[in-house]
């Protein structure tokens, strides 16, 4: 008999993930006719938006675990419950791309017990995600560096939890997973669904693809990435900046050209080019396939009018302006708050800032709360941000 097939789709961040889900979302029913199994379908589909994918609760099962056997129990059950007992199951995910060594081994080891295993990656050219990576990094309000100081740090050389280059997820799963393929993400009309489904096994009717030239994350301008910088700047918590790529993104647009930086570019060369000729060597037949700058882009990028970045500037000064005074309103009280009997509760942090913790809850500030007390009493049981260690300072 047989064996049923496990098809795991290891979704790279800014790799065309979301629009993979989305088709697999649009095109269940034709799916289902062929054999395909999607478990969990609901979670694929959200208005549009990115999701986590239907292996998304499978990632958080593995990682409540806290021995292998454990580990191997709880992929053991979830796997029962959601693959199929014949044909495809298809499951995706960026959260896969998360798990360690240790239990990507075990998920290798468990699979094989139900079904054939299959990993399918889809990676883009290399100075093209980074710069997407980076863009969504500050509309989420998590970066305040400039593109070439991200690339020679952070996309590199990743802190833990945080997204980077694919190498090290698509190496991880080739250590324990015999049939991995690696597809080359591309913005002509329709080839990311015809790539994505020819490496996952599966034949749909010609004609009845919907959706196949769905694009889920558009990219926003220089200019309107320079605007939510200076946001990242002066709001520490991101929100503003957030909301403001939201609205930049419902607008609607073809995409934006990606700018040419020469040092950020020749810094990824210098320290990925091996990586990215092995994955070619690998995977791609010696052809260079995986590159550093997509041929369709080189060129094309214009730096910001000088009205633009005008408006950054202005935009920049007025903010600070206004911190200033505010922050300056606030010494006035910071000595009544001093006195405040919250200020030596058992919740309050030895290194507690009471300004900073207004500058991070606007809303509380707006209250005319005591610091202290508001943290004491409601603010670190609903899990209040009460310092920024990882951002920038104003």
């Amino acid at each position: 008999m047989k064996r049923p097939v496990v098809v795991f789709h290891v979704g790279m961040a800014k790799a065309g993930s979301s629009a993979i889900q989305h088709l697999l979302a649009a095109n269940l029913d034709a799916l289902t006719e062929i054999g395909v199994h999607i478990p969990h379908a609901e979670t694929l589909e959200q208005s549009g938006r990115a999701t986590g994918g239907n292996a998304e609760h499978l990632w958080e099962v593995i990682t409540r675990c806290d021995s292998q056997s454990e580990t191997a129990d709880a992929i053991k059950k979830w796997l029962a419950e959601s693959v199929a007992p014949e044909g495809k199951t298809l499951l995706s995910s960026e959260f896969l791309g998360a798990l360690s060594e240790e239990q990507v081994a075990i998920l290798a080891q468990v699979t094989d017990e139900f079904a054939d295993a299959r990993i399918v990656l889809v990676l883009r050219d290399i100075y093209d995600h980074a710069f997407s990576v980076w863009t969504h990094k500050s509309k989420e309000g998590w970066e305040t560096e400039s593109f070439n100081e991200f690339c020679n740090s952070n996309y590199i050389h990743p802190p833990a939890g945080r997204v980077g280059t694919p190498f090290e997820p698509l190496l991880k799963y080739s250590r324990h997973f015999d049939d991995v393929r690696v597809g080359h993400h591309s913005n002509e009309p329709g080839a990311l669904a015809t790539m994505f489904l020819e490496l996952a096994g599966i034949e749909i009717p010609a004609g009845k693809i919907i959706d196949q030239d769905k694009v889920v994350n558009p990219s926003m301008s220089l200019e309107e990435i320079e605007l939510v910088r200076v946001l990242n700047e002066v709001d520490p918590t991101g929100k503003a900046a957030q909301r403001l790529g939201d609205g930049f993104l419902r607008q609607s647009r073809s995409g934006s050209p990606i700018p040419d930086d020469p040092e950020a570019l020749l810094a990824l060369e210098n320290e990925l080019g091996e990586s990215v000729r092995e994955i070619n060597e690998r995977f791609f037949g010696g052809q260079s396939v995986l590159r550093f700058r997509s041929e369709t882009l080189e060129g094309s990028a214009q730096s910001p009018s000088p009205v633009a970045m005008k408006a950054v500037e202005v935009l920049g000064e007025e903010i600070g302006l206004l911190w200033g005074y505010i922050l300056g309103s606030l010494e006035s009280r910071l000595s009544e708050w001093e006195r405040s009997p919250a200020r030596f509760a058992p919740e309050i942090p030895e290194e507690f800032d009471p300004i900073e913790y207004l500058r991070i809850n606007p809303d509380v500030l707006l209250a005319g709360a005591d610091p202290y007390r508001h943290f004491a009493t409601s603010g670190r049981a609903k899990g209040r941000l009460w310092r920024v260690s990882d951002r920038k300072p104003f």
